[in-house]
């Protein structure tokens, strides 16, 4: 690991390393600001519409985790550097795990949202049947 440090850091001169702070930079500033701006176009649908898809978007977005995206930033920044292959491949093995795991929290979001709407329609009419749901939700949001 300390070849391939000494590699990066050799192989790079001062501009690239200002690029690629910035490419890191814009990246997590990037994250916040379309967050925001996505959910508050979902949620403006939802009230127009009327539909519960627009909110339970929205309410999947709100379950984005700024950590998951440092090691997106940081592939993204790693373009612009040269780096050893071995280093190249870590950094997109961590970009996939950290989206792969987002898209997770976000699905396991979204199962929590519909469920909660199916319990609370079920309990009127069904209560074993709400406690059923409750079960497979729990299975599905395991999974």
């Amino acid at each position: 690991m300390r070849k391939a440090w000494q590699k990066i850091l050799e192989g790079n001169d001062a501009p690239e390393w200002l690029i690629a702070a910035g490419v890191f930079v814009a990246v997590l500033m990037v994250v916040p600001i379309a967050r925001y701006a996505v959910a508050r176009v979902f949620a403006a649908v939802s009230r127009k519409t009327g539909g519960p898809w627009g909110a339970a978007f929205a309410d999947a977005l709100q379950g984005t985790s700024y950590i998951l995206f440092i090691p997106v930033a940081a592939y993204a920044a790693s373009l612009t550097l040269a780096v050893p292959p071995r280093v190249e491949r870590f950094l997109d093995l961590a970009a996939i795990a950290a989206l792969l795991l987002q898209a997770a929290a976000w699905g396991n979001r979204g199962i929590r949202f519909w469920l909660k709407r199916k319990v609370e329609a079920a309990r009127e009419s069904d209560p074993e049947g709400a406690t059923a749901l409750s079960l497979i939700g729990f299975a599905a949001r395991v999974l």
